[in-house]
């Protein structure tokens, strides 16, 4: 995938190792019915 354009980004994904090339991963924790920040992976 090349130049995907996201809600919140434009991502391309490294066709070995199938992760985004320069993007960070962000992990959400649902509480109360809203997302709250967990963690970042950089992969």
């Amino acid at each position: 995938t090349k130049d995907l354009k996201l809600h919140h980004a434009t991502i391309t994904m490294d066709p070995a190792t199938h992760n985004p090339v320069d993007k960070d991963g962000v992990v959400l924790i649902a509480k109360g019915g809203k997302g709250q920040f967990f963690t970042k992976i950089k992969p």
